[in-house]
């Protein structure tokens, strides 16, 4: 194998083993009422709870966002007037009918774990040199790096138990739910990838 085959090679790999470390999120359990099919909403707010306002709507937004990409009409409840600051079920459900949201999915956070102490391996690029090579009658030029592996690093796992739970007005009885399991705590990353949980589980009962 020729040195820059080597350095495409190397760049792969290293790609690869970025994507590996990124963290993720799995559907522990779910939950879908048998009180006949879920009608797909004309409205859906995306209800957040999170301990910052700033935060809430970020994740409000991300969700909304990827449900309206996969062709459904949802919207961020902190943009409805009466939906900021604390709130109980009954200012909520008139602050959403008023607006004339038809659905609700609520998330939130059920709990934390953290498990046990995990030893990773601490890769990282070497220069080897540079390389010459012709690339369709041209000469081209290629620094070449290898991956090696380092002594490694001590890392504690840690994940979030997120419940989130499609209601239907005008009953407020639950209408599925599923419970994610995410050790992806960057709150931006967690959300997107329970959007994509939510998007499949609405997919699945026909509400989207």
């Amino acid at each position: 194998m020729s040195q820059f085959s080597l350095y495409r090679v190397a760049l792969t790999l290293l790609f690869v083993l970025v994507l590996s470390a990124c963290a993720g999120t799995k559907v522990v359990h779910q939950w879908q009422t048998d009180a006949g099919p879920v009608e797909p909403a004309k409205k859906l707010a995306v209800v957040a709870m999170a301990p910052e306002e700033g935060m809430r709507l970020a994740v409000e937004k991300l969700i909304a966002d990827q449900i309206n990409s996969a062709g459904g009409e949802a919207v961020a409840s902190t943009t409805i007037k009466g939906m900021r600051g604390k709130l109980n079920r009954p200012k909520a459900e008139a602050a959403l009918k008023t607006a004339g949201a038809d659905a609700v999915v609520l998330v939130f956070i059920t709990g934390a774990r953290k498990g046990e102490k995990l030893q990773r391996s601490d890769y990282y690029l070497k220069h080897e040199g540079s390389v010459t090579y012709t690339d369709w009658m041209s000469p081209q030029f290629a620094e070449v790096y290898s991956i090696q592996e380092g002594a490694g690093y001590y890392e504690q796992e840690r994940t979030l138990v997120l419940e989130s739970t499609y209601f239907q007005f005008p009953s407020a009885d639950p209408r599925w739910t599923i419970i994610t399991e995410s050790s992806a705590l960057e709150y931006r990353a967690t959300a997107k990838a329970l959007a994509g949980k939510i998007i499949g589980q609405m997919k699945k009962d026909g509400s989207l």
